[in-house]
């Protein structure tokens, strides 16, 4: 039983160190309500198992936990936020941790529901 626990504390080594390729061609387009955006995939060498999207309110943020807004599996996501102006940033993670290199920044516009909804017809 001692011996078991003593291989447990051991660290483990030989594991995965490689981080995934950068997320490229990262862009963003804005418009009522949202920021979709968009960028071509990393590349890995046992898989990418997600990315990690974060935005700022001015160019040049740093990235971090704290403005990590979403983790989606694929490339591609729709940020449904407050209007305003904000700017993008992608990371590629794989199973083990490895985290790439942040991808170029997007900026986008979102725009705020100016338009009336229409009258209603046919109410009695």
């Amino acid at each position: 039983m001692f011996d078991f626990l003593v291989h447990l504390n051991r660290p483990v080594t030989g594991g995965d160190t490689t981080a995934p390729s950068v997320p490229g061609s990262l862009g963003a387009v804005g418009s009522v309500g949202r920021a979709t955006l968009s960028w071509s995939a990393s590349s890995d060498n046992v898989g990418v198992l997600r990315y990690n999207v974060h935005r700022g309110t001015s160019a040049g943020f740093a990235v971090s936990v704290a403005n990590r807004i979403a983790q989606p599996a694929t490339p591609g996501y729709v940020d449904t936020t407050a209007p305003g102006g904000y700017f993008y940033k992608v990371t590629a993670e794989d199973a083990a941790g490895n985290i790439s290199a942040v991808s170029n920044e997007a900026a986008a516009t979102v725009l705020a529901d100016t338009t009336a909804p229409s009258q209603p017809v046919g109410l009695a």
